[in-house]
């Protein structure tokens, strides 16, 4: 039976490049998205994964910040493939303010997104792993979950409940044979980050070791180690080029 993944936010972006490497190692592959005007780019990954690599697929329309709409995904899935063997909680978003002029709804919106996705659609495709002795969930934190970023305190503070999350999952989920680890990207160019200021790009850039920004194809490439390497659980791995060492 063929293996199927399933990746939130991967329209574009770090989750697009995710969802193309998973569908070339073999995967086939559930695109999300969450916009009407995102459709067309779902609909292209989908197009990309058929023609390289043969992988079947399906994107579906859900805002992963509501319980509802993960059960709507998370069902769609099932009832498309039979089961879920790869989870990427990928889909975030960030708000680049001072913590004090941070509107109340943006702190939500961030909640939401970038921490309890990850626990909501954790919860609903948990089970069917258990059902099946085997699964490989991947939450998608943030350097920032270890580095102070100013500008980005509600951002920071979610992105290191993703990784205790991640941990306290993987102690408890191991005797099910689930596998759950974390990447925690750098500075990597992406349509969240073209929005920053160019002196703010410049500035991470010369601050990175490796002296290059991040692409999503790096991402990919740490997700790619955490699907094929068996005996990895708990773990954050992070593909920041030494912006951060840990």
């Amino acid at each position: 039976m063929k293996k199927v993944a399933l990746v939130t936010g991967s329209s574009r972006g770090l989750g697009r490049a995710q969802a193309i490497r998973l569908a070339k190692l073999g995967y086939d592959v559930a695109v999300n998205f969450v916009q009407d005007s995102s459709a067309p780019k779902a609909q292209e990954v989908l197009d990309i994964m058929k023609k390289e690599y043969g992988a079947d697929g399906i994107a579906i329309q859900a805002d992963v910040a509501d319980y509802a709409q993960c059960e709507k995904l998370v069902h769609a899935v099932i009832e498309k493939f039979g089961h879920i063997d790869v989870l990427v909680n990928n889909a975030g978003v960030n708000v680049d303010r001072l913590f004090v002029e941070t509107p109340l709804d943006d702190i939500r919106r961030e909640i939401d997104v970038d921490f309890l996705a990850h626990i909501y659609m954790n919860k609903l495709v948990v089970p069917y792993m258990q059902k099946q002795k085997s699964g490989c969930i991947v939450n998608i934190s943030s350097i920032c979950g270890w580095k102070p970023t100013p500008w980005q305190v509600v951002y920071c503070g979610v992105k290191a409940a993703v990784m205790g999350m991640t941990r306290a999952m993987a102690a408890e989920l191991g005797a099910d044979g689930i596998r759950v680890n974390s990447i925690a990207p750098g500075f990597h160019i992406t349509d969240m980050t073209m929005h920053d200021p160019e002196e703010v790009r410049e500035e991470q850039k010369q601050l990175t070791p490796l002296g290059r920004f991040g692409t999503p194809e790096d991402v990919a490439d740490g997700l790619e180690c955490i699907v094929n390497t068996e005996f990895m659980t708990g773990q954050i791995i992070s593909p920041n080029g030494g912006l951060w060492m840990h």
